[in-house]
């Protein structure tokens, strides 16, 4: 009997991506130092998997799902980090929805090609 090997696919990537996308926003909305450069180096993190589950999924071959997911995980991550900095008035809200326009003009011009 052969041992199976643990492999981490570029799916389980972008979901992991998706989970401490609220925490990020949390930190942000509790407006401290502290929170707010944890939000920082945790979004820095969370933010660079998109590369490492492309790369991923480059290397092991895309997925249906993944193709599903990824764009959605970007336009979430893209909430998750935008929107507390516009109700905090932080940023002003014609920035954010400039942000969402571009992203969702992206993600038709992709579909689209």
């Amino acid at each position: 009997m052969t041992a199976r090997k643990f492999r981490i696919t570029a799916n389980q990537v972008t979901v992991a991506r998706l989970i401490p996308m609220p925490l990020l926003s949390w930190w942000v909305y509790q407006n401290t130092a502290s929170h707010f450069w944890s939000a920082l180096v945790i979004g820095t993190i969370v933010g660079s998997t998109d590369f490492v589950d492309g790369w991923m999924a480059r290397r092991q071959g895309p997925t249906v799902l993944g193709g599903l997911l990824d764009p959605i995980a970007d336009k979430v991550f893209v909430a998750f980090a935008y929107v507390p900095f516009a109700d905090m008035g932080m940023i002003p809200a014609w920035a954010c929805a400039l942000m969402f326009v571009r992203e969702f003009l992206v993600t038709a011009l992709r579909s689209a090609a």
